[in-house]
């Protein structure tokens, strides 16, 4: 772990292994991060990605649209013996179908949450709902993901610099 992140058992930097040699600020990892962004700090697409993709997530399941479809599958489970509140209620995470094989009790269910799902036209309607509220948030955020995107094609720019040269 020393040498992967730079870091010490305390979580302090060290500048050295046991042996005395030099470890690159943030240890391999860092300076990885740093020959892909330039910075040792930062890679990837920032947190603002993630709290747009989650906000909308939570923004679209209280969404009255997605509501009511949810409301439609389950009442579609319900008539085929099933209870669940919606689909993010996974089904296939019943502690009965968590073996390393899939049950014909399993797979009837699955059958029976796609038609379900098909019939309610659940995906449709939820993902219709959460990629509007994700056109809202970064069209609220233009700017900054202007400034994401940038950074990325930065980094796959160096990457294959580095794939090349590695």
């Amino acid at each position: 772990m020393l040498l992967l992140t730079g870091l010490r058992d305390d979580g302090t930097p060290a500048a050295k292994d046991e042996r005395g040699r030099a470890i690159p600020a943030g240890g391999c990892q860092g300076e990885a991060t740093a020959a892909l962004s330039g910075d040792p700090e930062k890679i990837g697409s920032r947190e603002l990605v993630g709290t747009i993709n989650i906000g909308s997530y939570s923004a679209s399941q209280k969404d009255p649209r997605v509501v009511e479809v949810f409301r439609a599958w389950s009442r579609c489970m319900k008539r085929q013996g099933h209870q669940y509140a919606d689909p993010t209620q996974a089904p296939g995470k019943d502690r009965e179908f968590t073996g390393p094989k899939a049950t014909r009790a399993e797979i009837a269910l699955a059958g029976t949450d796609v038609r379900c799902k098909r019939e309610t036209n659940v995906v449709g309607v939820w993902s219709s709902v959460d990629a509007a509220y994700q056109r809202r948030a970064m069209s609220a955020k233009t700017r900054e993901l202007a400034a994401i995107k940038r950074d990325i094609r930065r980094q796959v720019t160096n990457a294959d610099r580095v794939l090349r040269t590695g």
